[in-house]
């Protein structure tokens, strides 16, 4: 029996395998071996099915990697494959995320028409989830962000400031929550977006953007 194989059987070392596999994979990047990566990640990726966590980490790490190399098609369909596997986990809020971060390609891609009940959807799991406060809130600006671009795209600019209201209302409603961390009982929901103070910043950004 291989070590591999031994390492497979023992669930207290699946963190440590499937970390090892993301660092190492980052570390290949580094140093300009993707072609290295990849596979390595596809390979953790493959056998992590049962770890929730790890299996999102790893497909948001795979597509990332994708984004960089501009091969934004392969990014989409992991983040398609992330999103199912996340409504199948039950984790709503994970699934939001890789829904989000599709969006977030279809835009740069300008693929406005899939873009559109992609958002549609995405609206629709954010006001109906319910979690910890500040994770939805960081939900609801990563929305209505892509709301307010793809409203741009679009040539809708009426529309736009009823989300850019929208969205200095989040920030307010963020900044009067505590950072308390909550464990969620489900470990596919153990992500953040982006801390407090970097959502403000993009907030601010995106409102002066729109005044130019």
């Amino acid at each position: 029996m291989s070590s591999l194989t031994r390492c497979n059987q023992i669930p207290q070392f699946e963190d440590v395998k499937f970390e090892a596999a993301s660092l190492l994979s980052e570390l290949y990047c580094q140093e300009n071996s993707v072609d290295a990566a990849k596979p390595l990640l596809r390979k953790a990726i493959q056998i992590s099915q049962q770890t929730p966590y790890w299996h999102c980490r790893l497909l948001f790490q795979l597509a990332q990697l994708h984004t960089l190399e501009k091969d934004l098609v392969s990014a989409c369909d992991l983040l398609g494959v992330g999103a199912e596997y996340a409504r199948v986990v039950g984790s709503e809020y994970t699934r939001a995320l890789f829904l989000l971060s599709k969006g977030m390609l279809l835009l740069m891609e300008r693929k406005l028409q899939e873009v559109h009940p992609l958002l549609t959807l995405c609206g629709q799991i954010v006001e109906n989830w319910q979690g910890n406060p500040i994770q939805k809130e960081s939900l609801r600006v990563f929305f209505l962000v892509l709301q307010v671009t793809h409203y741009l795209d679009a040539g809708q600019v009426k529309s736009v400031k009823p989300c850019l209201k929208q969205l200095q209302q989040c920030i307010q409603t963020i900044s009067t929550l505590h950072d308390d961390e909550i464990l969620p009982s489900n470990s596919a929901d153990l992500f953040h977006w982006l801390p407090k103070e970097h959502m403000c910043v993009l907030v601010y950004l995106v409102s002066g953007y729109r005044l130019t």
